[in-house]
């Protein structure tokens, strides 16, 4: 009998059993070093990216399984080489593969990735129209027209981020041009026509809060509501996913456009905004050059707390202020996420050469999570 390698063995084993996952020809690569078979259950380990996690069977990862899950299972392409380069050993009937610590918060009312960033559909400036539930997170903040409950003048946009929290700008609650800002609606589309299939819904906001916004300098512009009572989820009222550094340090961002959502106005010379909302795609522009962009503008302070985005006259403009920047993590997760929120530009928004500026959300996970 033909004596076979112990590893290459185990790789056909578990290959019979459906990983395929660490069948890739009769080799199979370890990312830890030519003795990573040595590893055994509970051992430290150390990913591509030099993150020290533990080596334990794949089902026991949590954060691996997730990943697993919400791409539709191990089948799905590149599913299979996500989870191969975490491969740390085999068990007898199981890889085992570099876990990090599931650093999720136990909180119930964040969403798990079963329970954010879906979309059933599969401008802004120089944007365009989308169906409606293209954007099931996008919230209308504004206030009742004429104390009629059923009607909601729309002043900035938000994001839905669980059953009772919506994310937005703190400066839409400083303009004293307008009434006092106390309600949202969700399952929005028209602003005008009674076109969406689902009615949408139109709550209270019971408590509003902010980490100190700075008006004169545009920082720390989030703002964190909780609605009067749950938003029960449908395919056109679904919350994105939020940024957990487990997430994000798989984003691309140079690579990968995000994209900008509101009612905001689309011109200049258009301060009404739009019925419909529109959308665009972005791309980041780097820090030091949005710093330098807006070097001459005294009352303008821009750090790691912010994102700039916005090229070829495409930005949001007044009208979408606290409106949503999303990025869609189609490596990974395969899930839609709310990295940021729609802060401010220059007058003439769209202008080539002056990027918008967004409150970057994972700088504030921890005040965020402290809040919810």
């Amino acid at each position: 009998m033909i004596k076979m390698n112990k590893i290459l063995l185990s790789c056909l084993l578990i290959c019979s059993i459906g990983y395929p996952v660490i069948c890739r020809g009769n080799k199979i690569k370890f990312q830890n070093g030519g003795s990573k078979h040595k590893i055994k259950d509970g051992d430290n380990c150390y990913t591509e990216e030099g993150k020290e996690g533990t080596c334990m069977a794949l089902h026991k990862c949590t954060e691996i399984s997730e990943i697993v899950k919400s791409r539709g299972g191990m089948q799905t392409k590149g599913t299979a080489d996500i989870v191969r380069k975490r491969i740390c050993g085999f068990g007898v009937r199981e890889a085992r593969v570099c876990c990090l610590p599931d650093t999720t918060p136990k909180n119930p009312i964040i969403p798990t990735l079963d329970e954010c960033g879906l979309t059933t559909i599969i401008k802004i400036v120089n944007g365009q129209n989308f169906r409606h539930g293209t954007h099931p997170w996008l919230v209308g903040v504004g206030y009742l027209q004429n104390q009629n409950k059923n009607s909601i003048k729309v002043e900035c946009g938000g994001t839905l981020i669980t059953k009772r929290h919506v994310l937005t700008a703190a400066h839409c609650f400083t303009n004293q041009k307008i009434p006092e800002i106390t309600h949202v609606i969700l399952g929005e589309h028209s602003l005008s026509e009674e076109t969406e299939r689902e009615p949408p819904i139109i709550l209270k906001i019971a408590d509003k809060l902010n980490p100190g916004y700075n008006e004169s300098f545009h920082y720390r512009d989030i703002e964190l509501l909780t609605l009067e009572e749950d938003v029960e989820f449908s395919n056109y009222i679904f919350p994105a996913c939020l940024p957990f550094e487990q997430y994000v340090k798989n984003f691309n961002f140079s690579n990968n456009n995000m994209t900008i959502a509101g009612w905001g106005k689309t011109s200049f010379a258009n301060r009404e905004g739009t019925d419909r909302p529109m959308e665009a795609e972005v791309p980041l522009v780097p820090l030091e050059e949005c710093k330098e962009v807006f070097q001459t503008f005294e009352n303008v302070f821009i750090d790691e707390t912010q994102i700039c985005l916005g090229q070829n006259g495409k930005d949001t403009c007044s009208g979408d202020s606290g409106g949503p920047v999303i990025y869609y993590d189609r490596r990974n997760t395969v899930r839609y996420f709310v990295t940021g929120i729609t802060a401010f530009g220059i007058e003439e928004c769209g202008r080539p050469g002056f990027p918008g500026v967004y409150t970057y959300i994972p700088e504030y996970m921890d005040w965020i999570l402290q809040n919810l």
